[in-house]
């Protein structure tokens, strides 16, 4: 009776020394791990707010160089889901640049309320602020704003390139107008260079 007695006391007391570890390994595993630092959300709005003037920014020197107005007008019409002819109207009658129209024209989509309603609540207030009375996110805004200058972007890149196809198929035609012997083929990797067709 005694050995069991003894027994049953030694298996307590390894089971308390072992739970005892374990609680101090615990509590200094929990102290040790870095922590995340939590995100600022009045850091993320100010950077969403920067973007949204920048975007705007943006917009309006696109629509101010003639060369991008249609590709301009184009996108803007297709991000804001607003005719072409309307958002034209619009801008004139609303006195407005073309960047701050469309970024309007989203928000006033975003809050499912007239453009109209949206404009007066503009009174001495910038759009983000706008955005933040009605809880908007400036998130997808901003993803369509920049949308209409990657496709510009794009459309000024074709252009580039289809210039150059131009300019280098008009040197050839005048090289062998003259007799001169065309120089060779630039390399398949040459910006503009089309790749030849398999055989």
């Amino acid at each position: 009776m005694k050995t069991n007695r003894l027994i049953k006391t030694l298996h307590l007391s390894l089971i308390t020394a072992f739970l005892a570890g374990w609680g101090m390994y615990s509590m200094n595993a929990a102290t040790t791990t870095p922590s995340k630092p939590a995100p600022n959300p009045a850091a993320a709005w100010a950077k969403a707010k920067l973007e949204l003037n920048n975007n705007i920014r943006t917009i309006n020197q696109i629509m101010a160089t003639p060369a991008l107005q249609q590709v301009g007008m184009d996108n803007l019409a297709r991000q804001t889901g607003v005719a072409a002819e309307t958002i034209e109207a619009t801008r004139r009658k609303s006195a407005m640049s073309y960047g701050d129209l469309a970024a309007g024209l989203l928000l006033a989509k975003a809050a499912n309320v007239p453009f109209e309603q949206i404009r007066k609540e503009r009174q001495g207030r910038s759009w983000a602020d706008i955005a933040a009375t009605r809880r908007i996110a400036l998130a997808g805004i901003n993803e369509k704003l920049a949308a209409v200058k990657v496709a510009v972007d794009q459309f000024v890149a074709k252009q580039e390139q289809d210039e150059a196809q131009r300019a280098m198929a008009e040197e050839r035609r005048m090289m062998r107008l003259h007799g001169v012997p065309p120089p060779p083929p630039p390399p398949e990797d040459f910006p503009g260079h089309p790749r030849p067709p398999e055989r």
